[in-house]
């Protein structure tokens, strides 16, 4: 069920918002089976694909978007959806080629990627393991 706002009357609002937004993309991320590539990624620019990972306690983890054209930006999050402005990894590079490595944790827990575009990208892969 999309989420839709035609506007924001107060910052409570705003809160309750994004906290529902946030949410429903926990729900409706497209999980990834640990050290499987995801291949033929495409979104347009602003697009956004959200991915998560369950990742054991005391393992470390890896995201590792790469190939295609275009310029997709990868955020990793540990225990809740990453946004462009909250995330525990943001590499800023150009181009479709980017890794974010995530400390060990102490307890299980899910991971959480969104590919997102700063332009247009194609053909793009990902791959999460641990």
């Amino acid at each position: 069920m999309p989420l839709a706002a035609c506007g924001v009357e107060d910052a409570d609002s705003a809160v309750a918002t994004t906290s529902a937004q946030a949410a429903l993309i926990e729900d409706l991320c497209q999980p990834l089976d640990n050290g499987v590539t995801v291949t033929g990624l495409s979104a347009t620019r602003l697009g956004r694909q959200y991915f998560c990972l369950d990742v054991p306690a005391g393992h470390a983890s890896s995201y590792v978007m790469s190939g295609g054209t275009g310029d997709a930006d990868l955020y990793v999050s540990v225990g809740a959806a990453p946004t462009t402005t909250s995330y525990n990894c943001r590499p800023y590079r150009s181009g479709n080629n980017e890794t974010c490595n995530i400390a060990p944790q102490s307890s299980d827990q899910r991971i959480y990627i969104m590919l997102h575009g700063f332009s247009a990208y194609s053909n793009t892969t990902l791959t999460a393991s641990y």
